[in-house]
Order: C-alpha cells, then sequence, then structure tokens
C-alpha cells in the first residue's frame, strides 16, 4: 500500500499534479498513519481531493493488475479534477433542503399528548420505542422505552409503538408484560 500509493512514480506525479506534493516528503510515518496525518491536516476540499485520488490510483493499480492498461499520473490527476468539478456543479445545483425542526407542543387544557417513535436494526432484527406522555404544562406523566428482538422488518417493528400507549394513564407503576414499563410521574398536586 505504502508503495502505490506514496513511492510509485505514477503516484508520485498525480500528488504533484493535484498539489499535493508536500505530503510525500514525510517518510517518518508509516501508512495508516501517513492517512491519518493527512486528514488531520488537511482543509475538507482537500480531503475529498485527496480521496478521490486515492480512488483513481486504486482503480489505475486494479485496470494495471487485471492488464486492462493503465492511465499516466497526469492523466489520473485530470480525471480527478474533473470528477471533483463534476460534483462541484452537482452540489450548485441540488436544491438546498432546510430540515423544520418541529417543537412539542402543548395540548389543550385537560388533554395528555402521547408522543412515541421506534428505531429498527435490519441487520440485527430488533427495534426499539419509547413513548412519553405529558400534559398541557409539558410535565411527564407516564414514559416508556423497550427493545424488542426477533422482528422481521420495518413495518412490524412499528406495531409495538402502541402497545405500551393503551395503559391506563391512573395506573402507578404498572408493568405490561412482555411490552415495557410505564412509569407514572406525580404532579405538582400529587407531591403536596
Amino acid at each position: 500500500m505504502d508503495h502505490l500509493f506514496r513511492k510509485c512514480p505514477v503516484s508520485e506525479l498525480v500528488w504533484s499534479e493535484l498539489s499535493f506534493h508536500q505530503f510525500l516528503h514525510d517518510n517518518q510515518r508509516d501508512f495508516s498513519q501517513w492517512l491519518t496525518w493527512v486528514f488531520s491536516t488537511s482543509s475538507t476540499s482537500q480531503c475529498r481531493i485527496f480521496c478521490y485520488a486515492l480512488w483513481a490510483i486504486w482503480g489505475d493499480r486494479n485496470a494495471r493488475v487485471h492488464k486492462k492498461g493503465g492511465k499516466s499520473g497526469k492523466e489520473m490527476a485530470g480525471y480527478v479534477q474533473s470528477y471533483i468539478t463534476e460534483l462541484n456543479e452537482v452540489d450548485k445545483r441540488r436544491p438546498k433542503v432546510t430540515i423544520a425542526v418541529k417543537k412539542w407542543r402543548k395540548p389543550p387544557d385537560r388533554i395528555v399528548k402521547i408522543n412515541f417513535d421506534g428505531a429498527y436494526d435490519d441487520r440485527q432484527k430488533r427495534s426499539a420505542v419509547g413513548i412519553v406522555a405529558k400534559d398541557r404544562e409539558g410535565t411527564v406523566l407516564l414514559s416508556c422505552a423497550k427493545n424488542h428482538h426477533r422482528i422481521s422488518s420495518a413495518f412490524e417493528a412499528e406495531a409495538p409503538c402502541t402497545y405500551p400507549s393503551k395503559g391506563n394513564a391512573e395506573e402507578k407503576d404498572k408493568s405490561l408484560p412482555g411490552r415495557g414499563f410505564l412509569k407514572r410521574r406525580k404532579n405538582k398536586r400529587q407531591e403536596k
């Protein structure tokens, strides 16, 4: 790896053409230390160019190994520069999307608002859910969190989100077998 990306004459030309020749003078670090050093001392745009150059050098290496020809260092540097230019143009044309963060809104008087959400991990076939019930002042009346295992799909993961919310809000510390734990919070009047 060290030879391919730092000492090969073709790679050296790529780095020189991309104005990264200063990174070749560091022979004290092994390859992984060198990569870390380059990323820690470079700007975001330099890191982007650097990554595409690594990708181009590796792709050219594969082409040579599989006897599909190869490019000169100057050609690879030109390819990287045109690729970066193309990506920058795409970024300029992409509509800027602003994500509106919705804040919790108070429910009307004498109404309890129940919010719940879940997450699903397809690789490990498990999900997690959380539920919070709040009154008009934002006081937490009930809360619940639960992990579920052997969940086969995201659709199936959504169903358990609603199970604990069916509990009676008047019950204190009610455990729902296999469905989580509802915890009732004392309100200000009960604390007195």
